[in-house]
This record gives C-alpha cells, sequence and structure tokens, in this order.
C-alpha cells in the first residue's frame, strides 16, 4: 500500500513538472538544419542551407511550420465568475523573407497561434493558409495570428497591398498598418515586405494588461524600434484555449513569392532571446523572369531587327547587282587600247569644264586642261570633249581610240585614256604645254616661226623634202620605243584598214588627206610619205595649205610636190579652226602632231 502511494506522488510530481515545462516554454532556431520538434506541412521543407521555405513560387501552395508541442498559454482561473481562463504572457521574435517572382507575388505570411497544428479547411490565396472560405470569421475557430500580406483584397476589407494586420478568428483584420517602422526620431520608414530584403519581427503580449505590440524592421536597422507599429488592446481569454500550437502558414495564388523562416524564438511568460543576425542561413536567389510585356516587346524587337536585316540584306544584293549591272564592261576592242576614265574624274580634272581650263575649240568641239587625281599621279591631260552636235559618230570614235591607242612612239602624241557619258564623247591625251603647231606657224608675232630663215641656217639641200620623206617611211615600217621629243607625229600606215575600225574616219581637226584617197592608186607608205612632206612644205610656204571654203584636186600628187610655189590640190582641211592637236588622214593614214615644245634650228635636224 505504502509502495503503491509513493508510485501515485511520484507520478504526480512528474507531471507539475511537465506543466511547468509546458507553460514556460522557451526555445530558439538560428537557422533550421536538423531543426528538434519542428512539424512540417504542404508545401514546407528546410533547405540544405537551413532556411525554412514555406512557398516555393509555384501557385496556389499552402505551407505549414510548426513547434511541435503545445504550450500552455491558458488557465483556469477562479477568482472569476464561472471559471474564465487566464491567459499567459508570451514573446516571439523572428526573421522572414519574401522573394517575389516576377514584378509582384503573393499572398504573404503569418505567424499563427491556433488549438492545432492541422488547419482545416485552410485556403491558399487571400486565406494564407490560415482559414478557408467555409471557417473564416467563426468564434469556433479559437484562432490568433499576425499577418504579413503582401496583396490588397477587398474581401478582406484591405486598402494596402502591403500591411500587417491583427488577426481574431478571421482573415479581415482588427487593426491594420501598412509596413514600416518608426526611428529613434520618431520618423516612420515604410518598408516593402516582398523587396527581397531580410526582416525582422517582434511580437509581444502581456496577458496581464492584454497589450499587443508589434514591431518590425530590416535586419539592416542595428536596433530594434522603441515604437511599435501596432500597439493595441487585444483580449485573448476567448480564443485562446489551455494548450494552444505556435508557428507560421503561408500561401500564394495567380500571384506566387516563395517565403522563408530564416531565424525564431519563442517564449512563454518572458522576452523571446535574441536572434544572433550573424548566423542567418543564406536565401537562394532565383532569377527573376522576364515579364510577358518585356518579352513581347523584345520579341517584337528582335523580329523588327531581323526584318530589317533581311531588308538591308536583300536591298544591298539588289544594289550590288545594279551596280554590277551598270558598271562598265570592257568591250573586246579595249582590252589592247587605253583605259576608260570614268566621267567623274574627268570631270573633277577640269574642274566641272571650266572655261578658265579651255585650250581650243572647233567644229568637234572643245579641249580643256586636266589634272587627274591622284590614283592617276596627279598628271596633266589635254581632254577634247567631242560635242554632241557634230558629225562625229561612236563608229569614228571608235576608230580613233583603235587607232592611237595601241601607238607607243616618241613622235606619238599618246592617248592616255576615254570616256563615254552620255552623248559626250572624250578623248584624254597627254599634255603639251608649248601651245598648238598652228599657233606656232601663223600665231604671228614672236611665237611664230620663219622657216625660209631656218632651212637656209641648215643649208638644207634641194633634196631635202625627199630625205624628209624616206625618214617618214623609215618611220611607217621601223618602230621605235616612246620618247620625248619635240615634235611627235603618230604615223599609221594601213592599221585602220587592218583593224577594220571604219571605212571612214572623221578624225576632229586639222588635217590633210592624199589625193591617192580621190583615185584609184593603192594605199601604201608612200601615202604617208608624201603627207609627211604636204607637212613640210606647210613649214616652208609659211601659210595654211587651204584656206577655208577651198577645195581641190588632182588624181596624183605628182605635179603637187613639183610646183612648191602654187596652191596644194587634192588637200582638203576638214576644220580650219586652230587646235592644241593636228590630225593627218592618207587614205588608212591616220598623223597626229603634238604641239612644238620650241622649233629650232638644231631641232629641225630630226627631219
Amino acid at each position: 500500500m505504502a509502495a503503491s502511494g509513493a508510485a501515485l506522488c511520484l507520478s504526480f510530481v512528474l507531471l507539475l513538472v511537465a506543466v511547468c515545462c509546458n507553460s514556460d516554454v522557451d526555445f530558439i532556431y538560428q537557422g533550421f538544419q536538423h531543426a528538434p520538434n519542428l512539424s512540417l506541412d504542404g508545401s514546407a521543407s528546410v533547405l540544405r542551407g537551413g532556411a525554412l521555405q514555406l512557398t516555393t513560387g509555384s501557385e496556389r501552395l499552402v505551407g505549414h511550420a510548426f513547434y511541435g508541442s503545445p504550450v500552455a498559454l491558458g488557465t483556469l482561473d477562479d477568482s472569476q465568475s464561472g471559471g474564465g481562463l487566464a491567459v499567459s504572457s508570451f514573446s516571439t521574435a523572428f526573421v522572414f523573407d519574401i522573394v517575389t517572382v516576377g514584378t509582384g507575388g503573393g499572398h504573404g505570411l503569418a505567424f499563427v497561434v491556433a488549438p492545432s497544428r492541422a488547419l482545416p479547411g485552410a485556403s491558399p490565396e487571400i486565406y494564407l493558409g490560415v482559414l478557408g472560405p467555409t471557417t473564416n470569421g467563426k468564434a469556433s475557430n479559437h484562432v490568433f495570428a499576425v499577418e504579413f500580406d503582401t496583396v490588397t483584397d477587398l474581401e478582406m476589407k484591405e486598402t494596402n497591398g502591403n500591411h500587417v494586420g491583427v488577426d481574431v478568428n478571421s482573415l479581415v483584420s482588427n487593426v491594420s498598418e501598412q509596413a514600416a517602422y518608426y526611428t529613434a526620431e520618431n520618423r516612420k520608414v515604410p518598408v516593402k515586405l516582398e523587396s527581397a530584403q531580410q526582416i525582422q519581427a517582434w511580437i509581444d503580449y502581456d496577458g496581464g494588461t492584454s497589450l499587443l505590440n508589434v514591431t518590425g524592421a530590416p535586419v539592416s536597422v542595428a536596433d530594434r524600434p522603441q515604437r511599435p507599429l501596432i500597439s493595441t488592446k487585444l483580449d485573448l481569454r476567448s480564443v485562446f484555449k489551455e494548450n494552444m500550437y505556435v508557428g507560421f502558414s503561408s500561401a500564394t495564388g495567380k500571384l506566387a513569392s516563395s517565403h522563408y523562416i530564416l531565424a525564431w524564438s519563442f517564449r512563454a511568460n518572458g522576452p523571446a532571446q535574441p536572434i544572433d543576425l550573424r548566423r542567418l542561413p543564406k536565401v537562394p536567389r532565383q532569377r527573376t523572369p522576364a515579364p510577358k510585356v518585356l518579352i513581347i516587346k523584345f520579341a517584337a524587337v528582335a523580329c523588327a531587327g531581323t526584318l530589317t536585316l533581311v531588308a538591308a540584306a536583300m536591298v544591298t544584293v539588289l544594289w550590288l547587282r545594279r551596280r554590277a549591272a551598270l558598271a562598265d564592261k570592257l568591250e573586246e576592242w579595249e582590252l589592247e587600247h587605253p583605259q576608260r576614265i570614268p566621267y567623274i574624274e574627268l570631270y573633277k580634272a577640269t574642274k566641272g569644264f571650266r572655261e578658265s581650263g579651255l585650250l581650243g575649240s572647233g567644229g568637234f568641239g572643245h579641249v580643256y586642261k586636266g589634272v587627274l587625281g591622284r590614283r592617276r599621279s596627279g598628271e596633266e591631260v589635254a581632254i577634247k570633249r567631242i560635242s554632241s552636235g557634230t558629225k562625229q559618230g561612236m563608229r569614228e570614235f571608235v576608230a580613233e581610240i583603235s587607232s592611237l591607242g595601241r601607238m607607243r612612239h616618241r613622235n606619238l602624241v599618246e592617248l592616255r585614256g576615254w570616256c563615254k557619258h552620255g552623248n559626250d564623247l572624250l578623248l584624254v591625251y597627254e599634255f603639251m604645254p608649248n601651245g598648238s603647231l598652228d599657233a606656232h606657224l601663223f600665231g604671228g608675232g614672236n611665237k611664230a616661226i620663219n622657216f625660209i630663215d631656218e632651212l637656209n641656217q641648215l643649208n638644207v639641200r634641194p633634196e631635202h623634202p625627199l630625205r624628209t620623206a624616206a625618214g617618214q617611211a623609215h618611220q611607217n615600217f621601223n618602230w621605235i620605243p616612246s620618247a620625248k621629243g619635240f615634235i611627235k607625229i603618230n604615223v599609221d600606215a594601213g592599221i585602220s584598214t587592218e583593224y577594220n575600225v571604219g571605212t571612214m574616219k572623221r578624225v576632229m581637226g586639222a588635217r590633210w588627206i592624199s589625193t591617192l584617197a580621190g583615185g584609184r592608186a593603192p594605199f601604201s607608205g608612200a601615202s604617208s610619205s608624201f603627207v609627211r612632206l604636204c607637212v613640210l612644205l606647210k613649214k616652208m610656204r609659211q601659210r595654211r595649205i587651204l584656206e577655208d571654203g577651198i577645195s581641190f584636186s588632182l588624181p596624183s600628187p605628182v605635179p603637187m610636190v613639183q610646183s612648191l610655189t602654187g596652191s596644194f590640190f587634192g588637200i582638203r582641211s576638214w576644220n580650219g579652226t586652230p587646235s592644241s592637236c593636228f590630225g593627218l588622214q592618207t587614205g588608212g593614214t591616220s598623223i597626229y602632231i603634238k604641239e612644238l615644245e620650241g622649233i629650232t634650228a638644231q631641232s629641225l635636224k630630226r627631219f
């Protein structure tokens, strides 16, 4: 009997100890890695780093985390009529972090005191996993909560989507304030709950005075604010039962966030232990996906850029094709002749064909002095611009290029290039700076040359013209490489016939045609010799071979050679106007004489 009485007393003592310990619960979690006595439900889990994750970034989730043992927060008070319940004081502190996925998240989290770890009828979205549409507002819930809500919901009579509220048996808050904290100077500083910053909260309830204080501030604030955000009288005697569970609840809806609890301390009937902020676990930062509007804009910009590139490529291809189609193409006859010079180069070389650079004019058009660009070594040239109104056609233009273009001789005017632009035909020669042969022969004054005196000084024998003709024949059939000379003559004996460049070559400028052209005598080297002789006779007579408008003809050149003092029959001047370049044509022979670089008695020995 005595033994059984002792055992009963021991059991009673142990029960009293358990009740005392349960009523004075005091714990702290510095991270939740291997945390004892922790009950998780729904989407709640402990991450490897030690953070307690209530919800992920998925939609319509509910997560619960409760301390595993009940806490005695109510005791019977016989002093009250009807045997009322006396509520114990409690204090809790925790650090949470809400990481938003996208531009806006939801819905929030809450510290919960409930009669059970399982919350019947708990729903996501606006109910934060604490209550549901069928249980919200019922006195039988016996639920107390402090919510940290990030979404405005008119059904819950919320006016701010970033607030802290005190809830009793309903998610319609008894008291609600915009999330903020007060500084030592009593200045209110707003705090954005879903800013992915760590925030510490303190909830203190005094059972004797029924005073509830709620305080919160970012962990970057060194000290706990002295003034709480919410301070209100709240009678929980009808809400609490003797044993209650404490923990957290969180939920997401169409808007989702990841809700984390990083540290937690709780104590009944006393202040909670302070949290060591240096030991807080790290929260995994999720990569914020781009909003749909931004994605659409980016896709639109990418499409527009792609279309622009495609259009630019097509335009470039078309431009290159058009450029290739419009590019100057070499004809077969051009391959062995002077190159084509772009019109723009000649336009720039003559400064727009200004009259200040005009060297001479005639029936064929005008001759300009020009300076080619650096691309062509800045060479000075004479540019003959054949007028569109002349009778010289494209066939004759090609014949002139074919005849002169292949000649390289010390006594030849060198054709440097040509150009065809619209109706303009242009020939480019090397520039002779001392004027035209005609000006030297008949220019008058100091410039004119008295060939009789020059020949007398040379003691020219009577057979000198024949010697000159022999020299001409030598030049016809014995080519000499091009070199500098005083008088340069291009002799093309039969070249136009050989190359079939035209049946009639109207080379513009002063010219002479052998009388053989009007008869039936065959063309030969004698024709060119005759022309050379005509040049010499012209010098000796000191007058033009034929005045403008007069024309004669004989079937043979012999009478003309014998009559040096008479008119030169059968020689026709196609253009009596002086020019900087003279052309001689004898049947199939084209002769061009350059400007004299100065004729002296010594220089005439070249004949």
